[in-house]
Formats: C-alpha cells, structure tokens, sequence
C-alpha cells in the first residue's frame, strides 16, 4: 500500500470526524468506476472508529441487513452468523494486538518515512465479504473506493471548520430490510447549494452524494437503492442415477431440513463460516449425516449431491420434507419434483433447532479435543509431568480419542 493512503488513513484518525459525523448521517461518494459508495462513519461511542464504504445496490443491501440483524440480535432472535452478511471495506482505528507482524512493519515504514510518531491506535484496512473472516484488501478497485471515500471525507471534514451538518446535506436516516426513513420529524431545510428543494418528512428519502471535481467537494442528492435479497440459485442438474435407487427404497417418514450457518469459520483465504444443510428424521429422531460444501457460497449442484448421498447412505426415502426457509426450499425443489416427495414450508422445526444444537456443541468439544492433542503432542514429557495428575487421567479415560502414541507418551509421564 502506498504512503498517500496511510496518509490519509492517518489524517482520518487524528481529524475524529465521529465525534461530529454519526452513523446515522449515512452520505454517498462518487466512484472512479462509476458505481457508488455508501458510507457509514461509526465510533460515536467510542468503541468501534470506521469508516465503512458499501459498494452499489448490492453492497448496500448487506448494510440493510446488518441493521435489520443487529435488531432482531438484540431481540435474541438472529444466529449471530447472520451478522456475518456485510459486503464492504472499512478502514478503521485500532488498539496494536489487532495487527499482524507484517501490517506493523508497513505502518513502521510509513511512521519513518513520513516523520509520524508510532503510537496506537494505527489505522487499518480490512475487507468484509459475507460469511467470511474480515479480510485483507487486496483489489485496486476496492483500494481506489476507500481512497476515494477518505479523500471525500477529509474534504467534508474542511467544510465542516466553517459550517454545519446541515449546510452539508446531512440528515439522520434509517434503512433496513423493510425500507428506510427520516429519524427527526421536523421540516428540514438545506443551505447548501440552494438549487436543491426543501426536504419534507413525507418526501423520498435522499442522501447526498459527494464527488471531487478540480478538488472542491460537488454534491447532490439521491434516493437510497431498495433492499435486494441476495440471489438464491437453483441446483440446475440432478444425479439420476441416485435418484433411481433413492426411488426404489420404501418411502416413509418425514424429514425437517434446513441451510445453517456452521457457528465457528474453517480455514481459507479469507476464512469463512461454512453453509452446513442439516436433515432430521422425524419418526426414529435420526440425524442424517450433515452436508458441508467448501466455500462462502457454496455450490447449490454440490449440496444436492451430498443431500442425495446422505438420504442413500441412511436409506431414508421421505414421503415429505419440511423446510423453513426459501433458500432451503429452492435448492431442495429439483430432487423433490423428481423423486416425488412432498415440499412443505413449516416456520417451526423445533426438533431440528435442537439436533442443531447438539451437533454445534459435539463440534464444539471436538475441535477443543483436537486443540488439547496438538498442544500436548508439542510437550516434552517434563512440561507433561508438570500438568495435574488427574486431568491427565481425565484425558486417558476419554474412550480412545487420543492418538496411540500420545496416549503412550501421557502413560509414561504418569509413571
């Protein structure tokens, strides 16, 4: 990254536009390729300073969610990997134990260079893709919005010496799934660029729109995009094959099923939080062995596949399914038109949510398991010496979930 981004990056940091700028106060900018950037400045109280740049109609709409999801979590109502969604960049203000080694030694270089003492908090670049780990930014159209977002800001932040929130075009709004509106109810009135109409409360809601013409800050007034669910796509060829021996099975029984969200990320470039279609036979309470495709958007030909081999694997043929949720219902259509079971939409599953919530908790032991094996396969036996006795004999009695060799090495440090 080159030193005029850091140093605007840093001029963002020391200006605090947050104390002044609220979340709410939601503004647009103009980008090089012509899309447009929605901005959101956080940090008012103190606990997350950012700026976040959400990219087009569909970036937006995942800022949509996140509102809308962050209230139903407070509500207890939301998975918390549904907060997961956001689709943006942001470049934020963060405490050192945020950085690795290497994006401190580029923030050294640039201190340097630049004459900047190097003292937290650094500002920092991260990209959000949804479902995965916050991310590095690593495309030139990314880096260009977020320089074009900062180098906007910087500007309102000039304007803002000398005049008010108002004069800028900035009013509180706000939009989520449903749609959006005006927080105050009083009429509002712009001062700057008189061109403009009044803003009544009854009025579409606007935001104003910077761009940066011969450096001066031009802007104008647009309609926030509608909220646009993300694209579900149907699974657009089936293994006939196993449909065929499906079809020859006795069918009985009825399966509750639906797409989740794994609770923890797995390893990738970014890490992401798995899709994971999860099955349960109402009659006998069997679970059927969950399908987990690679990737944040998995491959709807792949889920199905696995569906399939799964119900073959448990010689389950349902007379009916029962989904929740029209992602669900979309990717299981095909096999179920073809196989002639019956596709219901049902809102409540209970006995899913708690055979999910039983394998979640499994899975939660199991990777802690593994955590314990790498650490003690990376002990010395006097390190392992130096553990208590008993959790030692605890691990030993775990049924044979140890390795035969680290189970060796625990026996002779108990000796």
């Amino acid at each position: 990254m080159d030193h005029a981004l850091y140093g605007l990056a840093y001029r963002f940091r020391n200006a605090k536009l947050w104390k002044t700028i609220y979340e709410d106060e939601l503004f647009a900018v103009q980008l090089r390729n012509r899309k447009i950037g929605y901005c959101s400045l956080m940090g008012r109280n103190g606990e997350h300073m950012a700026l976040g740049l959400y990219i087009g109609d569909e970036g937006f709409s995942s800022y949509r969610r996140l509102i809308s999801y962050s209230a139903d979590q407070r509500m207890g109502e939301q998975n918390p990997a549904d907060l997961l969604t956001q689709d943006c960049i942001q470049c934020s203000i963060e405490q050192r134990d945020q950085f690795s080694p290497e994006e401190l030694a580029e923030i050294r270089a640039y201190c340097k260079a630049s004459g900047t003492p190097f003292r937290a908090p650094y500002p920092q670049f991260a990209r959000f893709y949804p479902y995965c780990v916050p991310w590095h930014v690593t495309t030139k159209s990314d880096w260009e919005g977020i320089r074009t977002a900062l180098t906007v800001l910087e500007k309102m932040g000039e304007f803002l010496q000398n005049h008010s929130k108002k004069d800028l075009g900035l009013r509180p709004v706000v939009a989520n799934m449903e749609g959006e509106q005006y927080l105050e109810s009083d009429l509002w009135q712009m001062d700057l660029f008189s061109a403009e109409p009044s803003i009544a409360p009854n009025e579409t809601v606007t935001i104003p729109l910077y761009s940066l013409k011969k450096g001066e800050l031009v802007m104008r007034r647009i309609p926030l995009p509608p909220y646009q669910e993300p694209s579900l796509l149907p699974p657009d060829r089936i293994n006939e094959i196993a449909v065929a021996r499906l079809m020859k099975l006795k069918k009985t029984g009825v399966l509750q099923c639906e797409v989740l969200r794994a609770p923890e990320p797995v390893d990738g470039e970014p890490p992401y939080v798995p899709a994971v279609l999860l099955a349960l036979e109402l009659n006998e309470g069997v679970i059927l062995q969950p399908v987990m495709p690679k990737g944040p958007k998995y491959d709807p030909n792949e889920m199905l596949e696995g569906f399939t081999a799964s119900l073959l694997s448990s010689g389950i043929y349902p007379s009916r399914i029962l989904v929740r949720t029209e992602e669900t219902a979309v990717l299981l259509k095909p096999l179920c038109e073809k196989a002639r079971i019956d596709l219901a939409v049902d809102q409540e599953l209970d006995e899913l949510d708690e055979a999910a919530e039983q394998i979640w908790e499994e899975q939660q032991t199991s990777n802690y398991l593994d955590e314990i094996i790498q650490m003690l396969d990376a002990m010395r036996p006097d390190q392992i010496r130096q553990i208590p006795a008993d959790v030692l004999k605890q691990l030993m009695e775990t049924g044979g979930l140890l390795p035969d060799h680290l189970a060796d090495k625990i026996r002779k440090a108990l000796q």
